[in-house]
């Protein structure tokens, strides 16, 4: 994990009117992300690197989509690609300390009766209206415990699965509308987390119309952040993903760790690598007094071995199992895509006694063609307050 690097922004409040009520939460920070003293990136270098390791594909062809690609877009798309030019999956047969869950056992029916309570009120506060006519806002209240006054009413745009895709104008159409959704300031936003997935098939489906429109989100909100995920490697080149989105706002914090300072309250960004095609490293310790806020692609990486201190992780990567009528992410287990160690895969759960997890359902899908049958795809914000420890509840 690397260097921790610390910021300090300054904040003020403002009024939102929801539903009628105005409850108080931070406007904006006014400082911007310049001020953040990331260490950057030699992009060159690594390129470099994975361009030696992607010698092997300039035997394959990454073509456009086929023509029954294309067909389906008409329908729902995007739609997935065969994954021919990801590399190999790392190997699974790894000790069983590697993949026991991050999940830790409740103690007693206490403990449990207190967790639903807890999963049951985030999913009460659920507010949901349409985006576009595929897809839909998702806004919650999330309870943290022992949330500072700074971060009272801080909000988290969560961005995750957008699958740009060469010839398929369906993405950038839907990040036009949540860029636009931004711009109009219905919801005033603090801090964007992209959890990855920003590709479907190569790097050259990040093109200039698609970082436009994530451009235009980093100029709202300059305090933006990404890690990779499993399509992210396709090409085996992330690399490129990186250099283009830290040029337009985003920033890189793929197994990294960061602090913001928000007034007198600690913020702790930990990015964690995709579970399987990446090299997910968890930090050797958290600020037990911080809020640390953990950013992944797929909720596999989060193991046993990562520090318990973990106030919210927000993953993506299962799309909620696209289909309504049952569990379809069962199929990407048996495709080798998800092995579901923490046991959730959509909307919102308790892990433990502190921590709470969030799986997006992903600004796309995929092999689903009638809107009734699937969960809507769409963005997620979280606006944050203080709560009482589960165990008193």
């Amino acid at each position: 994990m690397g260097t921790v690097t610390e910021a300090s922004f300054d904040s003020h409040f403002h009024q939102d009117d929801r539903n009628g009520s105005e409850n108080q939460h931070l406007a904006q920070l006014v400082n911007s992300i310049s001020e953040l003293s990331l260490p950057r990136l030699d992009f060159n270098q690594l390129l470099h690197e994975q361009l030696e390791k992607a010698k092997e594909l300039k035997s394959r062809i990454l073509a456009p989509p086929t023509f029954g690609e294309r067909f389906l877009n008409l329908i729902e798309g995007p739609w997935a690609p065969a994954a021919r030019d990801l590399p190999d999956r790392r190997d699974l047969a790894v000790s069983r300390q590697e993949l026991t869950p991050f999940r830790k056992p409740c103690r007693d029916k206490l403990d449990v009766s207190a967790r639903i309570a807890v999963k049951q009120q985030v999913a009460a506060s659920e507010h949901r209206w349409p985006l576009t006519r595929w897809s839909s806002v998702y806004e919650y209240d999330v309870p943290i415990q022992k949330l500072p006054r700074d971060l009272h009413g801080f909000t988290v745009l969560h961005l995750s699965d957008i699958h740009f895709l060469k010839g398929c104008e369906r993405p950038c159409e839907e990040l036009a509308q949540v860029a636009k959704f931004l711009e109009t300031g219905r919801r005033k936003v603090d801090l964007i987390l992209l959890s990855g997935d920003v590709i479907t098939r190569s790097p050259e489906d990040l093109n200039k119309e698609a970082l436009r429109q994530l451009h235009r989100m980093s100029d709202v909100c300059p305090q933006s952040f990404m890690v990779y995920g499993n399509h992210d490697y396709h090409g085996h080149m992330p690399a490129i993903i990186s250099k283009k989105l830290e040029e337009v706002g985003f920033h890189d914090i793929n197994n990294h760790h960061i602090k913001l300072k928000i007034g007198q309250a600690s913020l702790n960004l930990i990015g964690v690598d995709d579970a399987y095609f990446g090299d997910p490293t968890p930090p050797t310790v958290l600020d037990k007094d911080g809020i640390n806020i953990v950013l992944t692609h797929n909720l596999d990486a989060i193991r046993g071995n990562f520090p318990a201190d973990v106030d919210l992780i927000l993953s993506g990567h299962t799309h909620w199992g696209e289909v309504k009528i049952f569990d379809g992410s069962s199929l990407m287990r048996i495709w080798g895509y998800c092995d579901n160690i923490n046991s959730h895969t959509k909307q919102w759960d308790v892990l433990s006694d502190r921590t709470l997890s969030f799986v997006h359902p992903g600004l796309a899908r995929y092999y689903v063609p009638f809107r009734g049958l699937r969960h809507p795809p769409g963005v997620a914000i979280h606006s944050l307050y203080a709560a009482s420890p589960i165990t008193e509840l």
